[in-house]
């Protein structure tokens, strides 16, 4: 199932999204507050978790975020949770 999805930053939603085909399947979406990009949710189609989707568009969001030289504060409880587990994400977490 995964080797049909896209997983794509999507700059002018404030967001990185996934799709199977033309079908929105996942999102990881921000608010921006100053030079902190706020993380508020992430969210996948029930059919297709169990798939590292979350954590994909997650970096999705991360990886634009340090091209834009910006941290990340993430109050979505999925991201909050994978940036206190894995340290890849200590260069751009805006916690204390």
């Amino acid at each position: 199932m995964t080797e049909s999805i896209s997983v794509r930053y999507e700059e002018n939603k404030s967001r990185s999204a996934a799709y199977d085909g033309n079908q929105e399947v996942g999102y990881c979406s921000y608010s921006v507050d100053g030079d902190v990009w706020v993380l508020e949710h992430t969210v996948v189609d029930p059919a297709y978790k169990g798939h590292g989707l979350a954590r994909k568009l997650v970096d999705a969001v991360v990886t634009a975020a340090r091209d834009s030289h910006v941290k990340i504060l993430p109050l979505c409880s999925y991201a909050a949770s994978l940036f206190q587990k894995d340290k890849k994400y200590a260069d751009v977490t805006a916690l204390a």
